[in-house]
């Protein structure tokens, strides 16, 4: 059996002793003081696949807390006596420490932070940019969507090297990388929904007239990789020629390809960048690689298209709280499944679980770190959305292999996708909000 580190042990007291009390009147000038009973910030220099295999080992994340000063005997005895009783009663429910939703309301309010709403934009913020005299950036752009809500779906032309579960996690992590840097919220949708960006693996000449198409053919292997089409067309192509994978793929152009860091570069085409002059960005016309992170220069030019985040503690909470809806209504229907004895429902519910418990605890942390001022806690909140990002990919491969028309296991991918855009989304804003960013 795999060993999940609960966080019940990290959040001692439980209650909500630590949160101001629930009611009308508690806005945030009654806020009470930080509890002593958090844990210190996670360190920041925690890398995905560490935080990873951290989120999956009690053993590990011991070692972590102890190696960073964090834990003493008392803090280990906890995590090691929560342990125990969440592997007993596993899906018993979560505590609920944060406040009621008048105090929320309250706490927008004293924030000067509008709701979003995806309203339309009919001039590009970068307009407003080099009107007040900017330079032109190294960044170049098509031109941005109408919205700063923009849909997509991946179709039914999928790539044999890799499950379909895994293809969704690629451009879910590509739009959420897009959109935890901006204003823009990339919303996933069926494909018969007409969504603005349609993507897919073909191969050769791809026309189609059943959905349009494109005029551009693929070259077989090597070559062109992929291609994208500006705003409004919306099309974003793999080369189906290609053999492509998900592990990192640094200082080699070699087959197989890094499906993460092209879809991420692509992502950007249809967003409405172009190719960028500086050699590091993500937007850099030629493929050395992986290059998954972006550069400042890809930040300014989505920015300059649609518009910065909201305050950095803020969106941060916005797309935690996204992240542990979704978690939890995935959690429900694999729940569902396992209950009804559908075969490989236990496990992936299993993983679901472990996903909601984890996202949930990146919005408590999250919200902790902008409501009481504690940004560093922000740290706390990225390293659990990455922690969570690993097992939201084990439920949603999980629940590909037993999907069928008879369960759930569509609705359980769908919302574990959903809920891994919402982290990716998370990360940059949770960092910021610690470091002082935006």
């Amino acid at each position: 059996m795999r060993l999940i580190i609960p966080l019940t042990a990290l959040l001692a007291p439980l209650g909500c002793a630590d949160m101001p009390p629930e009611s009308a009147d508690s806005g945030p000038a009654d806020r009470a003081e930080p509890s002593s009973g958090l844990p210190g910030p996670v360190a920041a220099d925690i890398s995905l696949e560490e935080a990873r295999e951290i989120g999956r080992s009690y053993e590990a994340m011991r070692d972590l807390l102890e190696g960073a000063g964090g834990a003493d005997a008392e803090l280990a005895s906890r995590v090691e006596e929560g342990l125990r009783e969440a592997l007993a009663g596993r899906g018993a429910g979560l505590p609920s420490p944060l406040p009621d939703e008048q105090t929320l309301a309250d706490w927008r309010e004293s924030q000067s932070v509008p709701v979003q709403d995806g309203s339309g934009i009919s001039i590009p913020y970068g307009d407003d940019y080099l009107a007040d005299g900017g330079e032109a950036p190294p960044f170049a752009t098509f031109g941005p969507w109408g919205s700063t809500e923009v849909t997509w779906c991946l179709d039914d032309n999928l790539s044999g090297d890799l499950s379909g579960a895994e293809q969704f996690f690629a451009m879910s992590y590509a739009f959420g990388t897009w959109s935890g840097v901006s204003a823009l919220e990339l919303v996933r949708e069926d494909c018969s929904a007409g969504p603005n960006i349609r993507a897919g693996f073909h191969t050769g000449y791809h026309w189609d007239w059943s959905w349009a198409g494109d005029f551009s053919s693929f070259d077989g292997t090597g070559g062109v990789l992929a291609h994208a089409f500006a705003p409004s067309l919306g099309y974003l192509h793999f080369d189906d020629d290609e053999t492509w994978t998900r592990s990192l793929r640094t200082g080699t152009v070699a087959q197989p390809i890094d499906l993460d860091t092209v879809a991420l570069h692509e992502a950007g085409h249809a967003l409405g960048l172009d190719h960028s002059t500086v050699g590091s960005s993500v937007m850099d016309g030629g493929y050395g690689g992986s290059l998954r992170d972006l550069d400042p220069d890809d930040v300014a030019g989505m920015q300059f298209l649609y518009g910065p985040p909201y305050e950095a503690c803020y969106q941060s909470v916005l797309d935690a709280y996204d992240s542990y809806l979704s978690a939890y209504y995935a959690w429900v229907d694999a729940r569902t499944d396992s209950l009804n004895g559908v075969a490989g429902a236990a496990a992936v519910e299993e993983d679901a679980y472990y996903t909601y418990y984890y996202a949930y605890y990146t919005y408590y942390y999250a919200f902790y770190a902008s409501f009481y001022g504690e940004t560093g806690y922000g740290w706390s909140a990225s390293w659990l959305a990455q922690a969570a990002i690993g097992m939201a990919e084990d439920a949603g491969g999980g629940a590909w292999g037993y999907r069928s028309g008879s369960n759930r296991g569509e609705d359980v991918l769908a919302g574990e996708v959903d809920t891994h855009y919402a982290l990716w989304a998370t990360i940059p804003a949770a960092e910021a909000c610690a470091s002082g960013g935006w």
